[in-house]
């Protein structure tokens, strides 16, 4: 129990040290609390929904098709296909 409390008041350290867009999202999201809160919260209003917004996206996605993503997503990277995304549904 101790190991497990250590190794996730590390990862919770080393997220809140390094920049928020390399942080990588965790595929469950009962971890999202702690591992992208403190990462988020260094983030401009802007960033913060477009990742909300991917998160959402994403996660209904996986919940109507039942495919699950084995891809490692920073939350920079899914800003970026956050945006490209709206940018292609205003075409």
């Amino acid at each position: 129990m101790k190991r497990i409390l250590i190794a996730a008041a590390t990862a919770l350290l080393l997220a809140a040290c390094s920049n928020p867009h390399d942080v990588v999202i965790p595929k469950d999201m009962s971890q999202w609390d702690s591992t992208l809160k403190s990462a988020t919260e260094k983030l401009p209003d802007e960033e913060k929904k477009l990742l909300a917004g991917y998160l959402v996206r994403t996660k209904l996605a996986e919940a109507f098709s039942g495919k699950t993503s084995d891809d490692k997503v920073t939350i920079g990277e899914a800003i970026e296909a956050q945006r490209k995304w709206m940018d292609a549904q205003k075409k």
